[in-house]
């Protein structure tokens, strides 16, 4: 019995030692080859509304394309800085946009909840396609791309972004 339970505690721990490596942005790369600095890869997906939205939407903005989920702690840690920087830098040119992978119903309440204030696509894991042609080998979340005015990806980071760092980020492309 106490040799199944030490067993059952190193799984766990390795598991987490696992998923805090792949989460890590300082071990995830941050520069970019030239393949992945073409632009924002083609997207078509219902935001909330049911309206189908594709990256041309956003034409000319700065945008920032973080996919995410609900079920997902520094997804949704890091959220209300976005809404916070949306209402900032909004009218300068800056568009966050959500791309959810996870129920609708789910998101909707979530996203009601704590009021965000920029579009939120719904996806599916075969929707995460998009995010790896954007470096995001893992299929890690959260994943953030930031994108200049005219398409061309700016960064890319795995895991929970700063402020700070997004700032840094869109100040030059602002």
């Amino acid at each position: 019995m106490m040799a199944g339970k030490k067993f059952i505690y190193l799984l766990a721990a390795l598991l987490l030692g696992a998923a805090v490596w792949v989460g890590s942005p300082e071990l995830m790369p941050t520069k970019m080859s030239a393949s992945q600095s073409t632009g924002i890869p083609a997207f078509q997906l219902p935001d909330l509304d049911g309206n189908i939205r594709n990256q041309s939407d956003w034409s000319g903005k700065v945008m920032i394309l973080n996919f995410w989920a609900v079920w997902c702690p520094p997804c949704r840690a890091e959220m209300p800085e976005f809404i916070e920087l949306q209402e900032e830098y909004g009218e300068q040119g800056l568009q966050f946009v959500g791309i959810a992978i996870d129920t609708k119903e789910t998101v909707e309440n979530f996203t009601k909840l704590i009021g965000v204030n920029y579009p939120i696509l719904i996806g599916t894991t075969n929707d995460m396609a998009v995010s790896r042609q954007l470096g995001n080998r893992f299929d890690g979340l959260p994943f953030t791309a930031i994108f200049d005015r005219e398409g061309k990806l700016a960064h890319f980071q795995i895991g929970q972004i700063s402020r700070k760092t997004i700032l840094n980020k869109i100040g030059p492309l602002l």
